[in-house]
């Protein structure tokens, strides 16, 4: 196999995952397309909006997640 074949069936796999977890076409649609932006790079850039609208700095994922556990408790029971 190439890698190229490779990803496209790891892509197939992941769309018959999200198909058969009850999302419509649309629904995998738009996932499908926010996966390959992340993939290729295109929402990488960072820009100052979250500090100019908020007056405070951006925080991480991760550390969103340390400080507030609550936010995603409910789906570790």
């Amino acid at each position: 196999k190439t890698r190229s074949t490779s990803r496209l069936e790891k892509f197939e796999a992941e769309r018959r995952m999200l198909t058969g977890h009850g999302l419509d076409e649309y629904e995998v649609e738009v996932f499908v397309t926010h996966f390959t932006q992340i993939a290729h790079g295109d929402l990488s850039g960072v820009s100052d909006a979250v500090p100019r609208l908020t007056g405070r700095s951006a925080e991480s994922l991760a550390d969103y997640l340390r400080t507030h556990p609550e936010s995603y408790s409910h789906l570790l029971r």
